[in-house]
């Protein structure tokens, strides 16, 4: 990603908005990975909730749900058409 200035996205994303195109299981199995980043997030949150490190009255995995989305609408604003002048 850093050699084209990170401006093509997530592959996993990208191949996701072909789920129509792909076979049958192909958008199952993609969905399942940010889905694990998510859990693996959410699981560092509860390891930092329990040093006392961020704040406990929060739910991990609605933080790292937020996280993930944030991530996601960053890839795309990033991976978006990008308009050049002369």
């Amino acid at each position: 990603m850093e050699k084209f200035q990170f401006r093509r996205g997530c592959p996993v994303g990208n191949l996701l908005q072909e789920a129509p195109l792909l076979p049958e299981t192909f958008p199952q199995r993609l969905m399942a990975i940010p889905a694990a980043w998510e859990s693996r997030v959410a699981r560092c949150l509860r390891e930092a909730q329990a040093a006392g490190a961020i704040a406990s009255d929060a739910s991990p995995q609605a933080l790292a749900r937020v996280l993930d989305r944030l991530g996601r609408r960053g890839d795309a604003r990033r991976a978006g058409p990008v308009c050049r002048t002369a």
